[in-house]
């Protein structure tokens, strides 16, 4: 038998188990996780960043920047705690308060986080998404300041999903990229679906890498015409058949020697 035969034949079990290892890769491991770290300073309360002004005047005179600085990415503790003293500071504006630190968590912050959305880094718009999706639950703890939460969320999910958009629409093949699909897959589930749109030929490939073999094979079948059926089974019985005559190749081969 011709050497060839049998070199082909370890060629094709060598590239189906890198294959097979390959797609059961759990890409899962690689996403980050965030950690809380919006703990203020405790020598630095909101005093300091309203320079005492009036309630007509502080809206001007805040300090946003500073606030955000000392805040990050703040949690509903903290948040709620500020809010409470700016009430207390300002109780006859309270609807100005929450103005105030919507204004500080959404374009003041943005400013500030701009350089995640200067590239494609899909590990920080994770860890920004995780942060974000806080504010969903912020309701089931405080339904009175639901709509700032709302607000803030609404804010950073449009900025993130527009952001998205733009690196798919300047470089293709990012769709394929793990973590954006990871990204998008849950932005689908908060409602805050968003292009580029995946085509049927995109499906099956998702449906290859995350190892989906009887959806693909039920929707391929389901979906395919006679003629297409008879000619898959003709494709596969040949592709059988052929593996089956190289593997009994081979095994003569070791045996007559």
């Amino acid at each position: 038998m011709n050497i060839y035969k049998v070199f082909t034949f370890f060629l094709l079990t060598i590239l189906t188990a890198i294959f097979y290892f390959v797609i059961k890769v759990d890409f899962y491991a690689n996403v980050p996780r965030y950690k809380d770290l919006s703990s203020p300073s405790s020598t630095i309360d909101i005093k300091d960043f309203t320079h005492n002004a009036s309630s007509n005047d502080v809206k001007s005179v805040f300090s946003y920047h500073e606030y955000v600085k000392n805040r990050n990415r703040i949690n509903i503790s903290v948040l709620l705690a500020d809010l409470k003293e700016l009430d207390s500071l300002y109780p006859e504006s309270k609807l100005q308060n929450k103005k105030l630190i919507l204004n500080a968590m959404t374009d003041s912050l943005s400013e500030i986080e701009q350089s995640i959305f200067s590239s494609y880094q899909p590990d920080q718009l994770i860890l920004l998404l995780q942060w974000v999706e806080q504010f969903k639950y912020y309701p089931l703890i405080d339904n009175e300041n639901d709509v700032l939460y709302a607000s803030i969320r609404d804010f950073w999910m449009n900025k993130m999903a527009d952001s998205l958009v733009a690196y798919s629409q300047n470089s293709p093949s990012i769709k394929y990229d793990f973590k954006f699909r990871f990204i998008k897959a849950k932005f689908s589930e908060s409602g805050f679906d968003f292009g580029p749109k995946v085509t049927s030929f995109e499906k099956v490939l998702y449906n290859v890498i995350d190892s989906n073999w009887s959806h693909l094979l039920d929707a391929s079948w389901s979906q395919a015409t006679a003629f297409q059926k008879v000619l898959f089974l003709l494709i596969a019985s040949s592709f059988v058949y052929a593996y089956f005559l190289l593997f009994k190749n081979v095994i003569n081969y070791f045996k007559s020697r």
